[in-house]
């Protein structure tokens, strides 16, 4: 079991370059697009994946997302978070990627153990650390 790890699933090319910057920065975070076995895999084999390494999910998809979330604690599944971000909240444009980093890391910092984010939906807010939305 690792500490809180991040799965990046994004179908943006950034999502690379942001799990970089978070490793950079000691987390352990891997992206979709980095690991052959996993580019491809339907939203669902995406939790699966995320649920069997103990990672929380970043994802923009909140509303297949937010299915399967809600899907795992009908069937008693536990899962290890999903977080939420928005290109409105946090734009991709280069000069503005940075906001996505603070903000994650600050999230990662400020909740370090492995099941901080167990069975929770978390809408990520720029540079602040957002309130638990949704639990079992």
């Amino acid at each position: 079991m690792c500490q809180l790890c991040l799965l990046v699933w994004t179908t943006r090319p950034t999502s690379r370059a942001l799990a970089r910057r978070l490793r950079k920065l000691g987390h352990d975070v891997v992206a979709v697009a980095e690991r052959d076995d996993l580019r491809g895999l339907s939203d669902a084999d995406i939790f699966a994946a995320a649920i069997a390494e103990e990672r929380a999910v970043v994802t923009e998809n909140a509303r297949d997302f937010l299915v399967l979330a809600r899907a795992a604690a009908a069937e008693d599944v536990r899962h290890y978070g999903v977080v939420v971000t928005s290109p409105t909240r946090h734009p991709r444009r280069l000069d503005a990627r940075e906001r996505l980093v603070e903000s994650l890391a600050r999230l990662l910092e400020e909740h370090p153990t492995a099941g901080a984010f167990r069975d929770v939906v978390i809408w990520l807010s720029p540079l602040t650390v957002p309130a638990n939305v949704s639990s079992r």
